[in-house]
């Protein structure tokens, strides 16, 4: 019964902190002018890795096509990296172990077929390498703070008894 009555708060609490994310990402953009951030990617890239609902995973696609659309003027813009880091990362759980790196990996090619691929060739925006290499490492530095809580969940059902303790 508690199973049931925490899936809905679970979805909820994913909801919302999908939303912030989205807050963070278009507020810096507004702040300054370019795309600083990559936290609404990164959090959806890591809780592809966990065992993510449907509905949220479609959620996430449709606010990350907003924010192409408020980024860059174009409505689904995002699509062309999700989709084939949605299959990679559904490949790789179904016929790997779980690894700490295909997170990172799977975040790397998607900024790297965005920064190098998209931006220049759809949307003539070049920008120079070193600043993309620092969005890169600054994108895989969150993914990896989000993804301490898929790794290091800790153990549960132990106590801290006291070794005197009968």
């Amino acid at each position: 019964m508690q199973e049931v009555l925490k899936k809905p708060i679970h979805s909820l609490y994913a909801s919302f902190t999908i939303l912030i994310l989205l807050l963070v990402d278009s507020s810096l953009f507004f702040l300054f002018e370019q795309q600083v951030s990559y936290f609404l990617i990164a959090y959806f890239i890591v809780s592809l890795f966990r065992a993510p609902r449907w509905e949220l995973i479609i959620f996430s696609i449709l606010l990350c096509s907003i924010e192409s659309l408020l980024f860059f003027n174009y409505f689904g813009l995002s699509l062309f990296y999700l989709f084939p880091i949605i299959y990679i990362v559904y490949r790789v759980k179904s016929l790997l172990y779980m690894n700490r790196l295909y997170p990172v990996a799977c975040a790397t090619g998607g900024l790297i077929i965005q920064m190098l691929l998209i931006e220049p060739f759809f949307l003539g925006i070049w920008t120079p390498l070193p600043y993309t290499i620092g969005k890169i490492i600054a994108t895989l530095l969150t993914i990896e703070l989000f993804s301490l809580k898929l790794f290091f969940r800790g153990k549960t059902g132990q106590s801290l008894k006291s070794s005197f303790e009968a």
